[in-house]
């Protein structure tokens, strides 16, 4: 992401406006990239490959689980 006149700009933000438009109301997406640094304790739900509009290749994405039981 590129800093411009207060904005944050930059294909990394594309990705992560494509991805919360496909979350439902309370559910965190992120992708598999993110995914790999969260610790063992976060526990995830593997929602497959999506085409992100405007994006050159599928993402592979994940639902966090983030609620208690």
């Amino acid at each position: 992401a590129v800093h411009d006149d207060g904005d944050l700009i930059g294909q990394v933000v594309n990705i992560a406006a494509r991805i919360t438009s496909l979350a439902e109301p309370g559910q965190v997406l992120v992708t598999e990239q993110v995914a790999d640094r969260l610790g063992p304790e976060v526990t995830l739900q593997d929602c497959g490959l999506h085409e992100l509009k405007g994006i050159s290749r599928p993402r592979h994405l994940l639902a966090v689980d983030w609620r208690e039981a």
